[in-house]
């Protein structure tokens, strides 16, 4: 069974999604939001912002590439949210 498969026939099973606890992302985000002010001069509101886009981008490419049986198409994933982000953070 493919882990989408998997995931799916799961959620029907208990129509719940089992979430992250809102204290650990935010604590991530926090976190990252303190690195991206360290390295840039952006205002408060833009930091937070690059944050939670960046959170979101690495634990979406996770869940792709995780979701995906083709290691191949997995890794282009990793690698180009990777490549993405560092250019946008240059």
């Amino acid at each position: 069974m493919q882990p989408m498969s998997a995931f799916a026939k799961s959620h029907a099973a208990t129509n719940t999604l089992e979430l992250s606890p809102p204290g650990k992302t935010r604590d991530n985000i926090e976190l990252l939001t303190s690195l991206i002010r360290e390295t840039t001069k952006s205002d408060k509101d833009t930091t937070r912002s690059r944050a939670v886009m960046t959170y979101c981008a690495m634990v979406g490419a996770i869940s792709m590439a995780r979701a995906v049986s083709d290691k191949e198409l997995s890794r282009e994933i990793l690698k180009t949210v990777t490549r993405r982000l560092k250019n946008s953070a240059s």
